[in-house]
C-alpha cells in the first residue's frame, strides 16, 4: 500500500513507474470527511487513472449507534464518487475505557473488560448489509450501480459478482429519502436470476437489526421492490454466508460498575 493520508502519491505513481511497479494499493483515510455525514466521498484524478485499487483505509471514529446512518452512505457512495473499493472502519471493536476519548467508536463497544458486557452497534449491520452477502474477489457492476432516480437524495445503490458471474447481490440505501420508492431490477449479461433473497435494515427504528424479507421473483422480466425512507436493503442470490443463523440478538453479559467487581475479589487480590 501506498500512502495512508491523502492521494498525493498518486500523483508520484502515474509520474514514476518504478514506485507505481511497487504499488499495488493506494490508501487514505476519511475519503467521504472526517466524521462527516458521508454524503459525498473523493479521490483525485490521478488517483483514478493509476491503474490502483483504491481504498478508504481509514474510516470511522464515529459512535458504534450514532455513526450508522453516514455509514450506511459512505459504503455506497465512497465508489460511486471516488471508486474506492474497501471501506476499513476504525476500529473493529472499541475496548477504550469510558474516561477516554473515542469509547464509542467503531462497530462493536466493549469498554468494561471487568464485566465482559458488550453491545453490537447499528453501524455493524450496516456493514453487514455488504460484507455479508459477497466475498473477497467480488467485482463491482458499473453498470448496475447509482443514485437511485437520479438523485442523491433518494439515496444510493451498488452492486457486486462473482468472478465467474454465478453469483450476484445488490446493496440500496435510502438514509435521506422522504417516501417509498419503488425500484424495478433486471438481470441481464449472463448473471443468475430466480428467486432473489432480500435482507433488509431499517435504521428508523431504536434497535435495528438485519433481518429476511419477503424473497422477490419476476413479473414480465423485471423484479421490483419498494424501498422505504432510512433503509438498507440487499437484494442478492446468496445465502447470506450463514447470515440466517446470526442476525437475531442474544443474552449479553450485564454491565457493572468496576469498583463493584473489585470489591467482590477475595481478600489479597
Amino acid at each position: 500500500m501506498g500512502a495512508d493520508n491523502d492521494w498525493a502519491i498518486a500523483n508520484d505513481i502515474v509520474s514514476r513507474p518504478a514506485l507505481a511497479s511497487a504499488v499495488d494499493i493506494i490508501g487514505a483515510h476519511y475519503t467521504c470527511g472526517y466524521r462527516s455525514d458521508q454524503t459525498s466521498c473523493g479521490s483525485s484524478a490521478n488517483a483514478q487513472v493509476s491503474g490502483k485499487q483504491l481504498w478508504s483505509s481509514e474510516n470511522g471514529s464515529d459512535d458504534a449507534d450514532a455513526g450508522a446512518t453516514a455509514m450506511a452512505r459512505g459504503i455506497n457512495r465512497g465508489y460511486l464518487d471516488a471508486r474506492t473499493t474497501a471501506y476499513i472502519n476504525w476500529p473493529l471493536t472499541a475496548s477504550i475505557t469510558p474516561n477516554l476519548d473515542y469509547n464509542g467508536v467503531g462497530l462493536i463497544r466493549a469498554n468494561q473488560p471487568w464485566s465482559g458486557a458488550y453491545n453490537v452497534g447499528r453501524s455493524a449491520w450496516v456493514m453487514a448489509q455488504t460484507s455479508q452477502f459477497t466475498s473477497p474477489g467480488w467485482k463491482y457492476l458499473d453498470t448496475a450501480g447509482g443514485y437511485v432516480g437520479g438523485d442523491r437524495a433518494n439515496g444510493s445503490y451498488v452492486s457486486y459478482a462473482a468472478p465467474d458471474k454465478s453469483a450476484w447481490s445488490t446493496v440500496f440505501e435510502t438514509m435521506d429519502a422522504t417516501a417509498d420508492q419503488t425500484v424495478s431490477l433486471s438481470v441481464t449479461g449472463g448473471l443468475p436470476g430466480g428467486t432473489l433473497h432480500v435482507w433488509t435494515t431499517d435504521m428508523s427504528t431504536d434497535h435495528p437489526r438485519m433481518v429476511p424479507a419477503s424473497d422477490l421473483t419476476a413479473s414480465s422480466g423485471s423484479y421490483q421492490l419498494t424501498l422505504r425512507p432510512k433503509g438498507l436493503y440487499t437484494v442478492t442470490t446468496t445465502n447470506g454466508a450463514g447470515a440466517r443463523n446470526r442476525h437475531g440478538p442474544t443474552a449479553l453479559p450485564a454491565q457493572a460498575s468496576l469498583c463493584r467487581q473489585l470489591r467482590r475479589l477475595p481478600h489479597g487480590q
